[in-house]
């Protein structure tokens, strides 16, 4: 195993683990690619008490102390309230954006700190959120973890899934966790995804079927 940004000392398996070799392994490889300037995002699917939030809390551990670790779990309640979600996963960061153009850093300043400036359009938020994750990956990786992301609101998915998409060379990984039938899933094209069911042979385990 790689010694970048390992599953640490205790090989003691987790609850909820049990089976999920090759979910740990790919999420394994996920995080070390981020040492070497190889991002990446990754979808969980599966239903609810699957063990999804349990491959979420051993990424956390695996990172913890290596990366910044932004974290936010989808709240049903809060489905409606636009950038519900992100609030919460970028809180504390704006003090360390230096270089964003001003138009992306107002746009940003409307979501996290809606008192300040208005949000402005999606583009520039999605936009926004991915410079500001780039920003932040300068100093060490970046690892998003986003749980029952099927209960986010549309706009904190919509910002969060256009940075996903773009996400390449540098250090940045994202990994969201959702229901088997979420929605979600439709508005991320070409995101690796780790299926909560065993694949049939000759079937890639790590993306969907077109």
């Amino acid at each position: 195993m790689t010694d970048a940004l390992q599953t640490g000392a205790d090989d003691r398996e987790p609850s909820g683990l049990s089976g999920r070799d090759h979910e740990r392994d790919c999420l394994d490889g996920l995080l070390a690619g981020t040492r070497e300037g190889r991002g990446g995002a990754v979808m969980l699917l599966g239903e609810a008490g699957s063990g999804k939030t349990a491959l979420l809390d051993r990424c956390a551990a695996a990172a913890s102390g290596r990366a910044r670790l932004p974290r936010c779990t989808g709240v049903q309640s809060e489905a409606a309230l636009p950038y519900a979600g992100l609030q919460v996963l970028l809180r504390g960061t704006l003090d360390r954006v230096g270089s964003l153009p001003e138009r992306r850093l107002r746009a940003l300043r409307g979501v996290i700190a809606p008192d300040d400036a208005p949000a402005g359009d999606r583009f520039l938020v999605g936009a926004a959120t991915l410079g500001l994750l780039d920003e932040l990956a300068e100093e060490r990786p970046v690892v998003v973890l986003v749980d029952d992301a099927h209960w986010l609101d549309l706009e904190t998915v919509d910002a969060l899934l256009f940075a996903a998409r773009r996400l390449g060379m540098g250090r940045v990984a994202m990994v969201f966790a959702a229901r088997e039938e979420s929605a979600i899933r439709d508005g991320a094209p070409g995101l690796p995804v780790l299926p909560d069911r065993p694949t049939s042979p000759g079937r890639s385990p790590t993306r969907r079927d077109p």
